[in-house]
């Protein structure tokens, strides 16, 4: 039976129901100094670094204060961890939809940091898994390429006192398990437990310090899920240059593409259409994820 994929980026969490949702990239800065004391307590000088943008301030912080990353990581992470789920989700009504037509060959990539899809995953009685490890027929195939606040290592219990820092080159691989709610709130607020979940820095390559196997072991599914998929739809993320291990997959596919964006599709989805190789073609829908919920299910077959 054809495979199909559906990569959500942040617009679509934002996009995802009519209660509190995740800010888009642009007003992110703002609401973690509102919601966290990590962010909140930066000083002048550390929040001049995101003048331009919050990838490139992260950046910058990772390479020059270090010291403060893993609490901003944290901090990041309590905030995406807050998001609860509402009755009217569309991440909800697409899984019952999967459910309903037991269409396990629809699997879902997802770039964001919040626990929505997760959380739908669960109520949906949806039989699913992440990671060839856990690999089952009659399911669908979760894939985390950037991780998420809900990934993490529960086993590891670094006795620092709150001191540990990461060098920006440090890497550490540990076993990463799934936080409930519980747990998620047990570490977080644990002096004792100074790894954050399980997401790469929230800069331009998105690279990961912390379960470092197990990003990278997502980003390879997401190639092979892209590779075998005949219809991939993507919702609500914005090409960049340096997100090469999202967009190349995509350029080298064969399937046929359903890109959906609220408003204006802009210059780097242009630039990367153009370089799209395959035969596969490329379709293009301006609305957002609600406008565009029964094109997605009429575009999948679902």
């Amino acid at each position: 039976m054809d495979s199909s994929l559906i990569i959500f980026g942040a617009g679509a969490s934002y996009a995802s129901q009519s209660g509190l949702c995740p800010s888009l990239s642009e007003n992110l800065l703002e609401e973690l100094i509102g919601f966290s004391f990590e962010w909140a307590s930066l000083p002048e000088d550390i929040i001049y670094f995101f003048s331009d943008n919050i990838e490139s301030g992260m950046d910058k912080l990772l390479k020059e204060n270090c010291e403060r990353f893993v609490p901003l990581q944290w901090g990041m992470a309590r905030y995406f961890h807050g998001f609860d789920l509402h009755s009217d989700s569309l991440y909800l009504k697409l899984l019952c939809r999967i459910a309903d037509k037991q269409a396990w060959q629809t699997n879902l990539a997802t770039l964001n940091y919040d626990r929505l899809l997760h959380t739908a995953i669960l109520l949906s009685g949806v039989p699913w898994f992440t990671g060839k490890s856990y690999e089952m027929e009659q399911a669908i195939e979760i894939c985390y390429p950037h991780g998420a606040c809900i990934w993490g290592s529960a086993d590891i219990h670094l006795k620092s006192g709150g001191s540990f820092f990461l060098e920006a080159s440090a890497i550490i691989n540990c076993t990463v398990n799934i936080l409930n709610y519980c747990q998620f709130n047990k570490l977080a607020n644990d002096p004792y437990v100074n790894l954050p979940p399980v997401m790469s820095a929230f800069v331009p390559e998105k690279i990961s310090q912390v379960g470092n196997s197990f990003i990278m072991e997502q980003r390879e599914r997401y190639a092979m899920l892209v590779s075998q998929s005949r219809r991939i739809v993507i919702v609500g993320i914005q090409p960049r240059e340096s997100d090469t291990h999202i967009w190349d997959p995509l350029k080298n596919s064969s399937a046929n593409l359903l890109y959906v964006t609220k408003g204006d599709v802009g210059d780097g989805f242009k630039k990367w259409k153009s370089s799209r190789t395959s035969e596969g073609d490329t379709h293009v829908i301006r609305s957002g994820f609600g406008e565009s919920f029964c094109d997605i299910l009429s575009f999948l077959e679902l």
